[in-house]
């Protein structure tokens, strides 16, 4: 958004927080992998995923708290 800072939380919590240097609309679209990294050195990720949900917006950290609580299976 405007604010151009991009946040990291878990488990609905703000732990990380740092500006970004352009937009997300100047990040090439390749490589869009789940649990695979671009270096074939590094290991793919060993998990599963319960749930993914994409947005239009970038979302508040009062919409990621409430997403959290309301947890997975309920679309908002």
């Amino acid at each position: 958004g405007d604010a151009m800072r991009v946040s990291l939380y878990l488990d609905g919590r703000r732990v990380a927080d740092t500006p970004m240097s352009s937009p997300l609309s100047q990040i090439g679209d390749v490589n869009n992998w789940l649990g695979r990294s671009q270096y074939s050195a590094d290991p793919n990720y060993p998990g599963t995923y319960d749930e993914l949900r994409f947005y239009s917006r970038a979302l508040s950290a009062c919409d990621v708290e409430r997403l959290v609580e309301l947890g997975p299976d309920v679309l908002r």
